[in-house]
């Protein structure tokens, strides 16, 4: 803020030099009381300025939302102490922010937050739960920023080995198809790596089937969904693609689980009635028993 005292002093001179050598009701003496009163009121004003900013800093909440997970092995356990995890900031602040918009949900990455029951429920997986809460944090606290050293908030039921672990649901297939033994594992035995090649090249070329058949469940389909069980029957079982249904598709992300296979011929419709398409008017997707589906 400018400080205008020294403008006011400056008039005040002026003017005692004015009122000692000229008449009192000279002109000049009366420009120099007018400069005197506004530079006043100019400096009241600028000091009752600053005094309502700082009263409307210090008025400001100290505190903040923190979403928190339960990140125990068994976090619905009654015996167990409950060990809270942060999540990171950009997560909390778009949690917060569906939170605050009176949303059902929050969609994240993997996992999306149910407010109704204060759950963190996977995308892949909607028996994967985890109980969360919302605290409130001083601002002046200085808490560890954890997001720098655990990048998924959701505690990995197998560290460092992807989605399906160390070995590949193939690899585990073709080990059960060809009766191998653990001494006979690719690791240890050469010759095992060149039949899953040559076994691998097979499963390529008969998914290119052009519509006319699925190699995985014997039916004639390019497309399949790759999410759980439970979003299957409930796509199936849609009847109207409005209201709640269409805000449970994107919220849940659903569209994005549907797959193609390599040179599928299937026409791509509107994401909203993918499912529908594929599955009434195509008939390119595969059916429930096709070993896509996730149990």
């Amino acid at each position: 803020m400018k400080d205008y005292s020294k403008a006011l002093s400056y008039f005040e001179r002026a003017l005692d030099i004015k009122q000692r050598t000229l008449h009192p009701n000279h002109p000049s003496i009366r420009n120099v009381k007018e400069s005197i009163e506004i530079s006043t009121l100019v400096a009241v004003n600028h000091k009752l300025a600053f005094m309502a900013t700082v009263a409307s800093v210090s008025n400001k909440p100290s505190t903040r939302v923190q979403w928190m997970w339960n990140s125990n092995a068994n976090p619905f356990s009654k015996s167990q102490k409950v060990e809270w995890r942060r999540y990171s900031d950009v997560e909390t602040m778009i949690i917060e922010k569906a939170f605050t918009a009176d949303e059902s949900c929050a969609m994240l990455d993997e996992y999306h937050i149910d407010f109704k029951h204060n759950l963190q429920i996977s995308n892949n997986d909607t028996g994967k739960q985890r109980p969360v809460e919302r605290v409130m944090w001083d601002k002046d606290d200085k808490v560890l920023r954890e997001e720098r050293f655990l990048p998924n908030p959701v505690a990995p039921d197998l560290p460092f080995g992807g989605q399906y672990g160390f070995i590949s649901p193939f690899i585990k297939e073709v080990v059960k198809d060809l009766n191998l033994t653990k001494k006979q594992s690719p690791s240890k035995d050469n010759t095992v790596v060149l039949i899953i090649v040559e076994k691998a090249a097979l499963e390529k070329q008969e998914f290119a089937c052009n519509g006319r058949r699925c190699a995985t469940c014997g039916e004639c389909r390019e497309w399949y969904f790759t999410g759980d069980l439970g979003s299957w029957k409930w796509i199936h079982s849609v009847k109207d693609w409005g209201g709640d249904n269409t805000a449970r598709w994107f919220n849940h992300y659903l569209f994005t689980r549907f797959k193609n296979r390599d040179d599928a011929k299937c026409v791509e419709s509107d994401e909203v009635l993918r499912a529908i398409y594929y599955t009434v008017h195509l008939g390119c997707l595969c059916e429930d028993n096709c070993v896509h589906l996730k149990e």
